[in-house]
């Protein structure tokens, strides 16, 4: 009996799928435009991506799909509207306090509520960070790229019937570089499950617009993933 318990456990541990993915952020040294490219961690930004990526960026956002501007992984995902973020170690005070008024700003919208702690380990929860990193591939040098930050969602999918899926969010800026409120929506904004729109008036822009208010389609998209029937 002990034996055919066993099995099931470890069924259902290895049915468990753990869903992760990070944007990284990017700016051109000229021009101070920023612009981010979807990656895998370890990959590099080829060139011939990059290009297309900044042609793209600029079409016009037709809006076909009631799931614009949302990350593929977090649709149709049951997730509570509440977060508890913590600070990695050793963020600066100057990159804290960036952080924290992109929060005001994502708790005066009422669709979330982000807040300071640690969850019960079934809570979301957003990690924020920073890292340094100066160096860049040669087709980002090609083209005049430099990286200013990452973030993304981890999503683990409930268990049995009932609860919630559980997401485990992380946005990071570059402290190679000064911090921009604008960067981090960005990023918070993919760690909540956010996605890019070819919409200059958005905070999900590719191309940095100086943006620090969200335009009515973020707004449409945190209600579509936050808001449950």
């Amino acid at each position: 009996m002990e034996e055919i318990m066993m099995k099931w456990v470890k069924r259902v541990i290895s049915a468990v799928v753990v869903v992760l993915t990070f944007n990284i952020f990017l700016t051109p040294n000229l021009g101070e435009k920023l612009v981010d490219q979807t990656q895998d961690f370890g990959s590099i930004v080829e060139q011939k991506v990059t290009q297309n990526f900044a042609d793209t960026a600029v079409q016009k956002d037709d809006q076909k799909t009631d799931k614009d501007g949302i990350e593929n992984i977090v649709v149709n995902r049951n997730l509570s509207n509440k977060y508890y973020y913590h600070f990695a170690n050793n963020v600066p005070a100057n990159f804290q306090q960036k952080f924290k008024q992109a929060i005001a700003l994502y708790n005066q919208t009422g669709i979330v509520k982000l807040v300071p702690g640690k969850g019960s380990g079934q809570d979301n929860e957003l990690t924020l960070g920073v890292y340094q990193k100066e160096n860049r591939t040669q087709s980002q040098s090609q083209i005049g790229l430099r990286e200013l930050g990452f973030g993304g969602p981890r999503i683990y999918p409930k268990m049995g019937i009932g609860g919630s899926d559980m997401n485990s969010g992380q946005a990071n800026l570059n402290s190679k570089y000064p911090p921009r409120l604008s960067v981090a929506l960005h990023e918070i904004g993919h760690s909540l499950g956010l996605d890019h729109r070819n919409d200059r008036n958005s905070i999900m822009f590719p191309i940095d617009q100086g943006r620090t208010s969200f335009s009515d389609a973020d707004l449409r998209a945190l209600k579509e993933i936050y808001t449950h029937n």
